[in-house]
């Protein structure tokens, strides 16, 4: 029996619950939001924005704990506990009997302290410990085709969830429908107690590595070191990695600021697409790391110096960092693709609810629409894997790393100019006639229960929405599972769980600038869409991305791909470094001969 069934499948079984109970939590949490405890839209959209930030900044504490305490396999257990603690509060919170101030306090408290920290702490590892499994270079082909059935996993969990409980919140399906919310937060958190159960079953079986230390704490040591010389690229990776925190406080502080709300949501949003270029400029050459031999000696011992710079077979933490350095150029690219797929749990609910979305006279929840987001994946994630990518390898020109990531954008671009245009004709759409659908109680299913917001729905189908998910799903299968690989076989095994982090920082990122995005053209988005300018919204974020995908070609024309360590496939004579053989795909993209020096 194969790896994958032997012993991947408890990892794979468990990351789909707890998939189940992260969408089953936010697929509707806009909504949830808005219409039960009374926030308005650009107040629920940011919220919502900021948990997934929270959510993919925590990573950095679980990789933190895996190499320095734990190991993978204690630190997925301890976050998976939180994590249900989590959803129980959320659960409870969610219960209609409470006065809605308290339900807002426990809603809120065991959203950020429980689900954001927990599902934080888990991601970083679950899929390093999945592809740890595997023996180098015999299982690589098998170990390529866990990334793609990981992120399939993801999308089986979150198309139950989507499809199904919103239904199930807004709707009532099967109960009364004051409780809607309060049973669809039950069944996903009853799920991942289920997914935790497989997930020990399966211990007896896993390849553990013990914990090695703080590779987050050795990378930061050696990038003090080289960056204390002064180099220009230096002083640029300082300032990004500054700002980047400080972006993350100014767009938490303009949730509360009043009048200043909009002043310092532009501001926080600005230092992330400034601290972004910065951190790719730092990265895109890996020369100026290259320091003398006496700065050098604090790092690695002893080098070998060739005209006062360190030779190209340098080892050690030195050679690990330029490694890491390599890829933070393709993550801040990454960046704005996550802010596009962060539309799908805001604004494009919001814009979903001033549609028809009838089936037979009944509404039809607008989160439902995220299911035509995972059946693309599940869909075409088994296409590509097993059809398209052989085809292409066997004709010559497989997609390499960098090729499919920018495809990825492009789908993901794509999806916001629909979007765009699914918004202009939906204004100019005629309103289903209110009196009628007051008379018949189907107004739009977006309506508060708490404030006195009345929204009316257009005339024009829900369905039209299909394409925009469908684009970011097909953005998925490209960048998003790319990214996986990228983030683990670019850089050194010390560094993988940290570099997942990072990965995920992206995606905190991506929602941290929507966040600012939301609230700098909260104009644009009012509790009534047909006195605003959504399509303005999402026409901006084409033309970030169209601006993005410019600069990531540029950046993929320098990158050269890594071979692993000796270390990483299993042989422990160690050898020097030089650059992999590039897919035709990519060396389209970067022409350069591949070298050693970098």
């Amino acid at each position: 029996m194969s790896t994958f069934w032997k012993v991947c499948i408890f990892i794979l079984v468990t990351e789909l619950c707890e998939r189940l109970a992260f969408y089953g939590l936010t697929g509707s949490l806009t909504l949830f939001l808005s219409e039960t405890l009374g926030f308005a839209n650009d107040m629920a959209t940011e919220v919502n924005s900021l948990f997934n930030a929270v959510v993919y900044i925590t990573p950095i504490l679980g990789a933190f704990v895996a190499d320095v305490y734990w190991g993978r396999y204690k630190t997925i257990m301890f976050f998976c506990m939180w994590y249900i603690l989590g959803m129980i509060m959320c659960t409870f919170g969610s219960f209609p009997q409470l006065p809605t101030a308290l339900r807002t306090a426990i809603f809120l408290i065991g959203l950020f302290t429980g689900v954001a920290v927990g599902a934080g702490g888990i991601k970083s590892n679950v899929v390093v410990l999945g592809a740890d499994q595997f023996v180098l270079p015999d299982q690589k082909r098998e170990q390529d085709a866990f990334f793609n059935w990981f992120y399939w996993a993801i999308n089986i969990g979150a198309a139950f969830a989507l499809g199904f409980l919103p239904v199930v919140a807004l709707d009532g399906l099967f109960v009364a429908k004051e409780y809607g919310f309060f049973v669809s937060y039950l069944i996903p958190t009853m799920a991942f107690v289920v997914g935790l159960s497989i997930f020990v079953a399966g211990a007896p079986r896993y390849k553990m590595m013990p914990p090695q230390g703080s590779a987050l704490t050795s990378f930061f040591q050696t990038m003090r070191t080289v960056t204390n010389s002064g180099a220009r690229r230096g002083g640029a990776l300082l300032i990004g990695t500054t700002l980047l925190p400080v972006s993350f406080l100014l767009v938490i502080a303009s949730l509360f600021a009043g009048d200043w709300k909009r002043s310092i949501a532009i501001i926080g949003t600005a230092c992330i697409f400034c601290a972004l270029p910065l951190i790719a400029f730092s990265g895109h050459s890996v020369a100026w790391m290259r320091p003398t031999k006496l700065a050098m000696q604090d790092v690695a011992g002893e080098v070998v110096e060739v005209g006062g710079e360190l030779a190209a077979d340098v080892t050690g933490s030195l050679k690990d960092a330029m490694d890491v350095m390599r890829v933070l150029p393709l993550a801040c690219c990454c960046v704005v693709f996550w802010a596009v797929y962060s539309q799908m749990t805001g604004n494009f609910q919001l814009q979903g609810c001033q549609m028809d979305c009838r089936i037979a006279g009944t509404p039809l929840p607008p989160p439902v629409l995220n299911v035509f987001d995972s059946a693309i994946i599940m869909i075409l994630v088994p296409v590509v894997d097993k059809i398209v990518y052989p085809a292409l390898h066997r004709l010559g020109c497989p997609l390499g790393l960098l090729t499919k990531i920018g495809l990825g954008f492009f789908f993901a671009g794509c999806s916001m100019i629909c979007a765009a245009m699914v918004e202009v004709a939906r204004k100019n759409s005629p309103l289903i006639d209110p009196f009628n659908n007051l008379t018949a109680g189907i107004y739009s299913p977006c309506n508060s229960t708490v404030t006195e917001k009345l929204v009316l729905m257009n005339s024009l189908s829900i369905w039209w929405q299909i394409p925009q998910y469908a684009f970011v799903g097909l953005g998925e299968i490209f960048a998003a599972i790319t990214s996986y690989e990228l983030f683990y076989s670019q850089v050194p095994d010390a560094m993988r769980s940290v570099c997942q982090s990072v990965n995920l920082l992206c995606t905190a990122l991506g929602s941290l600038a929507v966040a600012g995005l939301n609230a700098a053209m909260s104009a644009w988005i009012p509790d009534n869409l047909n006195n605003g300018k959504l399509e303005y919204v999402f026409l901006v974020l084409t033309g970030i991305m169209a601006t993005n995908i410019l600069i990531y070609t540029y950046l993929a024309r320098g990158y050269e791909y890594r071979i692993p360590h000796a270390a990483d496939i299993g042989d422990d004579i160690d050898r020097p470094r030089i650059a992999q053989v590039q897919p035709l795909s990519d060396r389209l993209l970067s022409p350069q001969q591949p070298s050693s020096t970098n």
